[in-house]
């Protein structure tokens, strides 16, 4: 089983996420997020653009766990 997440930038504009939702769906995704832009406050927040770079060495360390892992597992 293979799981893949894909991150899509469109236009703001409803007719374009509506089709795009509809594509998915037809092609089997399980689950999609609306996520809000976060531009503005990444460039003027200095606590949120903290979070963010903590996310991403949380999110690099959960791989490489998995990753040392699995290898664990198939020998």
């Amino acid at each position: 089983m293979r799981i893949i997440i894909a991150k899509f930038e469109i236009e703001d504009n409803d007719l374009i996420e509506h089709k795009l939702f509809q594509e998915l769906d037809s092609l089997g995704c399980k689950d999609f997020t609306k996520l809000p832009d976060t531009k503005d406050l990444y460039d003027t927040d200095q606590i949120f653009r903290s979070l963010c770079r903590a996310e991403k060495v949380a999110k690099n360390k959960k791989k490489d766990y998995i990753a040392k892992n699995k290898l664990k597992l198939k020998q």
